[in-house]
């Protein structure tokens, strides 16, 4: 039943948007890595037309342009090879997508060394995966990035022009309590989104369980008549009602069943059909209509399948209640078979005619015309 099952809870709506982002997170990766490239193209012409460059074109391209684009273009390989990898699970994807974005990161410190700002970059594969709401991989990645971060600043000269005084390591601190504050953001961030986030899939899931006790009968376990009269309507607003048989079923003579036997015997009674429902056919569209009747529904089936599962129910239902109620009873039911242009309603009203007709010889099955 499409409007009463598909409660999609919220935990997979995350799920999909996480796969989402993932991809997005390569795309970003892709993108940093196709614009750092133009911005030394760029740099490169600048510089040259002012005569700053001061080693050969040729060294100056091969440091600063086929290097840094050489290491870029892995990582975005790496990426993107590890989001299209089925055998990889996500938790692992998204470690190789961080680790590919913060080797970017480091190629980008260590080759700009001259321009200090280029630390910041250490950020961004910190800022990525908070999304991800995972503190673990953020914090495996904060610690990758100050690490690559300090190998950077401290153990690679890339530039050999470049003064390396106290100016140089107090500004390089600097970045790095700008990297361990960015990730403490992040880290209280995920925490008060994951709180949020249980909070909001609590209340999804207590919304469900009110739902389905809304629309569900306790004591036979599927369907009540609410869920019946909704899922009517929906037939009607689809269509295609031509495609459904309508079963109408109740107990023979269950008043006589209670004044004899009780009504807990009679209690027991209707949670044998629950459970011959259950047994026979899809508790999807099994309703109990109200007292000892029920309305079962059947979609894309013969008249004479809906006639064969009904059969079976009737002789389980007749074994069933020999041994747990001590005496025999009976079902009986009427068929009506869905036509084109007629209301759900309407063909209710012939399945209910043809039950009638089926009581008058109890433990029968009457179909209708």
């Amino acid at each position: 039943m499409d409007r009463l099952d598909k409660f999609h809870l919220v935990q997979d709506e995350y799920r999909k948007l996480d796969a989402q982002w993932l991809r997005l997170h390569v795309v970003i990766l892709s993108l940093l890595a196709a614009l750092v490239m133009l911005a030394e193209i760029a740099m490169y012409f600048i510089l040259n037309t002012d005569n700053l460059i001061t080693s050969s074109p040729q060294v100056y391209l091969l440091k600063y342009l086929l290097f840094p684009t050489a290491c870029d273009g892995s990582c975005v390989v790496l990426a993107w090879w590890a989001v299209n990898t089925p055998r990889l699970s996500e938790k692992a994807k998204r470690y190789v997508l961080s680790l590919a974005f913060s080797l970017a990161a480091f190629v980008l410190s260590f080759v700009h060394e001259t321009f200090l700002n280029a630390y910041s970059g250490f950020a961004i594969p910190v800022i990525l995966t908070a999304f991800y709401r995972d503190v673990r991989l953020t914090s495996v990645t904060a610690g990758t990035c100050v690490l690559l971060q300090l190998i950077s600043a401290f153990f690679i000269h890339w530039d050999l022009d470049k003064v390396y005084g106290a100016d140089y390591y107090a500004e390089i601190l600097v970045a790095l309590l700008i990297l361990v504050f960015v990730y403490i953001i992040c880290f209280v961030i995920i925490r008060f989104d994951n709180k949020r986030h249980l909070i909001i899939l609590k209340n999804e899931q207590e919304r469900r369980r009110l739902q389905r006790e809304l629309l569900t009968d306790d004591l036979t376990g599927i369907y009540n008549k609410v869920a019946l009269r909704d899922f009517l309507e929906h037939l009607d607003e689809r269509e295609k009602i031509a495609n459904f048989h309508i079963v109408m079923m109740d107990i023979d003579d269950f008043k006589r069943v209670n004044d004899t036997l009780g009504h807990l015997q009679g209690d027991i009674a209707l949670r044998i059909v629950g459970k011959a429902i259950h047994n026979h056919c899809s508790i999807n569209t099994a309703f109990r209509f109200g007292g000892d009747e029920f309305c079962l529904l059947f979609e894309n089936m013969s008249s004479d399948e809906v006639v064969s599962r009904i059969q079976s129910m009737q002789r389980d239902y007749l074994a069933q209640t020999r041994l747990e109620v001590a005496q025999p009873i009976t079902l009986s039911a009427g068929i009506a078979t869905g036509r084109k242009g007629e209301s759900a309603s309407q063909l209710l009203e012939r399945a209910d005619q043809a039950l009638y007709r089926a009581k008058e010889q109890r433990n029968a099955i009457y179909l209708a015309p």
